[in-house]
């Protein structure tokens, strides 16, 4: 399995909160910190976290600010979620929103979309098979049936049909 490094982005107009999330399910998910909003530091910060040669996947929660993280991200080369706010899992009574918490939480599930998606494209190959094998499988059983000894029942040619 590929090491990646899940990087959780909370945009804001003049700052981003960063966390990473370092690959597998025991990895730790460690909030860096804040950056300025604005190209040259988030190409340092991209810089900074592709040195250790372990490829990037950023995730950042839809907002006012647009697409410019996006469009920048992608043009560096690296994959980038960007997630609407109505699809993020929220705890029944967690209300309280802060930069660092969101960013964590953004960095963690996007681990996890991540590893789940992986899961979910080899269970629906393996359907996939199961549904040939299946249809395979009951077309054969009719056509075995029709000549089946359970029935007491023996097809046999119609003779009112011509054998071409």
């Amino acid at each position: 399995m590929d090491h990646i490094r899940f990087v959780g982005l909370d945009i804001h107009k003049e700052r981003i909160s960063i966390a990473v999330a370092e690959s597998g399910r025991v990895g730790s998910v460690e909030y860096l910190g804040e950056i300025a909003n604005d190209p040259d530091a988030i190409n340092k910060l991209c810089d900074r976290l592709g040195r250790s040669g372990k490829p990037l996947a950023f995730c950042y929660e839809a907002g006012p600010c647009g697409y410019g993280v996006y469009r920048q991200l992608a043009s560096l080369g690296h994959r980038c979620d960007v997630v609407a706010p109505s699809l993020i899992p929220r705890k029944p009574g967690d209300r309280v929103k802060t930069n660092r918490r969101d960013a964590t939480m953004l960095a963690r599930l996007n681990r996890k979309t991540q590893t789940s998606a992986s899961a979910r494209y080899a269970a629906l190959e393996a359907g996939q098979c199961r549904g040939a094998l299946v249809s395979t499988m009951s077309l054969d059983a009719r056509h075995l049936d029709r000549g089946s000894p359970k029935r007491n029942k023996v097809m046999r040619p119609d003779p009112r049909m011509r054998d071409c």
